[in-house]
Formats: structure tokens, sequence, C-alpha cells
């Protein structure tokens, strides 16, 4: 195929020991950044993320996301077939998963297991690599204290961004000022490094 996704499908059969073909990809909803693709195979249909090769570091830091989601039990998560590159696509395969509209029940469990998810602690925060939200680079160098990590991992880095992107210098004052800030709204509450999903909305 022109979009090079028959290079991708070869690579990753020859990874599973499963064929799967790109003949038939059928374009699906996967995001803004991303194109998002439902390829058909042995054993069942795959989920495939592309993007420009330089977006690999990208896919990589989110298939070990997914796997540390999935190996805390709590939630349904897909299961990471592969994640490289090939051509001049970066790509992420997952496992396909057929979803429908969600009821009350459905989202009453889904609060439930992601209250079991939250509960999976770890002794600082942070991780142990950095990642992106959306294309944007999130550092994530561990702190003992979230409010620490939330007014400089968080905060302090995206108003660097702002400032060197040309954002008018009132906003990053005010921004600075509320980064200061952060620690007194946390005087009373000391929150736990619980394992969370960094971007969970519908479309995740």
């Amino acid at each position: 195929m022109s979009t090079g996704l028959d290079l991708v499908a070869a690579e990753l059969s020859a990874r599973r020991r499963r064929r799967l073909s790109a003949d038939h990809a059928q374009a699906v909803a996967g995001g803004c950044i991303n194109a998002a693709w439902r390829l058909h195979g042995e054993g069942g249909d795959v989920f495939l993320k592309t993007n420009r090769v330089d977006a690999l570091s990208m896919f990589e830091a989110e298939a070990e996301g997914l796997d540390e989601l999935r190996h805390a039990g709590a939630l349904r998560v897909p299961a990471v077939f592969g994640v490289g590159s090939s051509g001049s696509l970066a790509w992420l395969a997952l496992e396909y998963v057929q979803t429908g509209r969600p009821g009350p029940a459905a989202e009453r469990q889904l609060g439930a297991a992601l209250a079991r998810q939250h509960g999976c602690l770890g002794e600082s925060f942070g991780w142990r690599r950095d990642n992106t939200i959306g294309m944007t680079p999130q550092p994530n160098q561990r702190c003992d204290e979230w409010p620490e990590f939330f007014a400089n991992r968080r905060l302090g880095f995206q108003l660097d961004l702002a400032r060197d992107d040309g954002r008018p210098p009132a906003l990053i004052d005010a921004g600075r000022r509320l980064q200061e800030l952060v620690p007194r709204f946390f005087e009373q509450a000391h929150p736990e490094p619980g394992l969370l999903h960094g971007d969970l909305w519908s479309g995740n």
C-alpha cells in the first residue's frame, strides 16, 4: 500500500509469527495526532497507530505505560503486540477491542476499576521514563512529594514551553505565581503516589 502499512504488516507478522495483512486496512478513529488502522490477520485483528518515524519514542513510552496499567490487574487493557519503525513510519500495534456505547452499569464498573487501579501505590511521584501528552514532551523525574512534582514537572515545564513559544509575559508571570502557591493547596492533604492513566478521556 502507498501508506507504508505493508512494511509494518510484514514486520509485525515476522515478530508475532502470525500473518497480518494490510491489503484491506480500515482507517478508524484513534485520536487527533496519529493515524489509526484496523488490520486483519491470523488470531484476530490488530489496532495499529502510526506516525512519523521520529515519533517512535512516544509510542515506546505508550507501550510501557499500557503494560504497567495491564499488570495492575484492575482494568481491561489491550495487549501490546509490538512497537517499532518500518520505512518512514513509527507504529504501535495493540489488541483490537470492539467497543460499544457505555451505559450506567458500565460506568459504575469503570469507576470501581479505576479506584482499584489508583490503589496501586508506588514509593514516589513520577515514573521510570518521560513520555508525552499529545506530541508534547512530559518529564516524569521522580519526586517524594506531590506538590513538588505537580508544580515543577507539570506546571513549571508547561510554563517554560509557553515562554519559549513567545506567550505573553503577563501570562507566564501569573503562572509562576500559581506554581509558587501549589504547596499551600496541599497543606492539609497528603496524596499518595497511585497508578494513574495520565490522559483519561472518552477517546482513550
